[in-house]
């Protein structure tokens, strides 16, 4: 896109990551009062649940990708993380300014974030475990009605104990609450990408009705359902 002076949030934050490549100098994020220049040459990556304000410039080209990465990382991640980009960015770059049909837009993305992400070393070499990705599988099937921990253990045919040492070798965080982010992510996903009513949203992500969704989602997010969509 070309930047206008409407891109000019505050203390934006979402469980999606972002990478900015601008095309042309000018715009700026600002996190934790530091201001990160979006210049072209270089790959701003910023991880998800990160909050920034967006600087803006009028007439900047502005190459943005909001994504997720659902493999484990392979050490903690900073706030922002400024990564040169390749030989060949600036093509790509305007490949995908130019994309037609937007199909054509997930593998040029790719193509720009995989060299980024193995660049900032956060991709994890090892083989993910299959066992592993069934498992996500499994829990984003009931997405409707999130599983307790006793049954992700009967999935695993383990105790609840053992499940957690399993869990633990592919998650920072307790299964409760790598289960609430994934599904304030997947109900991200359902407000920007659909037109589903905000209460269909909660109960398609296991909420018991809106007033409890919008409160788990505003202490993950920052901000409401609502202004979530709107933004």
């Amino acid at each position: 896109m070309t930047l206008g002076r409407e891109w000019d949030y505050r203390r934006v934050c979402s469980p999606f990551w972002r990478a900015y490549a601008n095309l042309d100098p000018g715009a700026a994020v600002r996190i934790s009062g530091r201001r990160v220049a979006l210049r072209p040459g270089t790959v701003i990556v910023l991880p998800q649940e990160t909050r920034y304000d967006c600087l803006p410039k009028a007439g900047v080209r502005h190459l943005w990708i909001h994504f997720s990465i659902p493999l484990p990382l392979n050490r903690p991640v900073p706030s922002v993380v400024e990564v040169p980009a390749g030989s060949d960015w600036t093509a790509l770059a305007c490949a995908i300014e130019c994309a037609q049909p937007p199909a054509r837009l997930a593998p040029l993305c790719l193509g720009l974030l995989i060299p980024v992400l193995s660049a900032a070393h956060f991709l994890n070499p090892e083989p993910l475990d299959p066992g592993w990705s069934r498992f996500c599988a499994w829990v984003d099937d009931r997405m409707t009605a999130p599983p307790a921990l006793a049954e992700m253990a009967r999935w695993l045919g383990a105790s609840p104990r053992t499940f957690q040492r399993w869990f633990a070798q592919h998650a920072a965080e307790s299964p409760t609450a790598w289960l609430t982010r994934r599904r304030i992510r997947e109900a991200c996903r359902r407000l920007r990408f659909t037109r589903d009513s905000i209460e269909h949203v909660a109960e398609a992500t296991g909420f018991a009705n809106r007033h409890y969704f919008s409160r788990i989602f505003q202490k993950e997010t920052g901000t409401t359902p609502a202004a979530f969509r709107r933004g």
